[in-house]
């Protein structure tokens, strides 16, 4: 985590990236949340604002403290909504992130908003959730349903 001006930020590593060159604001919730969480881990809560080590790493013999891998994430996500009762292969570490997409531009932020939380380089990619907000609205599907079977 670190402090740019007054936000707090969590800054992170792109995908093809050697190291962390973006960020992504914290609301004060999740900043306390990581806070919390990083104490318990053993850094002093007054070196969090400057930390530069990962934010979620490994406990496992062969890789303790280093940054967990994707497939572990993908892993641990599973898990939890396999406990949460949504066990189906659509359901993914990544889907959060459609979701996300889809709720921000549901909530009416701006598809510009949205692009830069996803951070997608190009708005033609956040344009895909678009049509799915367009698929969820339509009720075309339930009127030729009722006018079938009614």
């Amino acid at each position: 985590m670190s402090i740019l001006g007054a936000s707090r930020v969590l800054l992170v590593q792109g995908k093809g990236k050697a190291d962390a060159s973006d960020y992504v604001p914290l609301p004060d919730h999740v900043y306390t949340v990581l806070t919390d969480y990083l104490t318990t881990r053993g850094i002093d809560a007054k070196d969090i604002p400057a930390c530069t080590e990962p934010l979620f790493t490994s406990t496992s013999n062969r890789s303790k403290g280093q940054t967990l891998s994707t497939r572990s994430i993908s892993k641990i996500c599973k898990t939890r909504f396999i406990k949460a009762g949504f066990n189906d292969p659509k359901w993914t570490a990544h889907s959060t992130r459609h979701t996300a997409g889809i709720l921000s531009l549901e909530l009416g932020h701006s598809q510009r908003d949205t692009q830069l939380m996803l951070r997608h380089a190009s708005g033609d990619t956040t344009n895909i959730y678009l049509h799915q907000i367009g698929k969820l609205g339509n009720s075309a599907t339930a009127d030729i349903s009722k006018a079938i079977f009614d």
